[in-house]
């Protein structure tokens, strides 16, 4: 959502989740709600921590998805000791 209204608008594809955005925000405040499918709350504070299963070249921050390069990320999947292997752990 960060090149809103752009084409290339950056969603993120989401698995059990839903979300609502404000398009009129800035850039990073743009998310407002986020919650399971079944409804229950999803945290999104600084201390929560959750494992993602991306595709590489969205974990190198391609995409514009550079939080993924930031060092509290930690890898539970070598990239470069993937093998071939398209999807990786974050």
């Amino acid at each position: 959502m960060s090149q809103w209204p752009a084409l290339d608008g950056r969603f993120a594809c989401l698995s059990g989740l839903k979300y609502s955005f404000d398009p009129d925000c800035p850039s990073g405040d743009r998310v407002h709600s986020v919650t399971k499918i079944d409804g229950s709350e999803f945290d999104l504070s600084e201390e929560a921590w959750y494992t993602l299963a991306v595709k590489y070249f969205i974990a190198l921050g391609k995409d514009g998805y550079t939080a993924f390069n930031d060092p509290s990320v930690e890898w539970l999947s070598d990239p470069d000791s993937a093998m071939g292997i398209q999807d990786i752990i974050v």
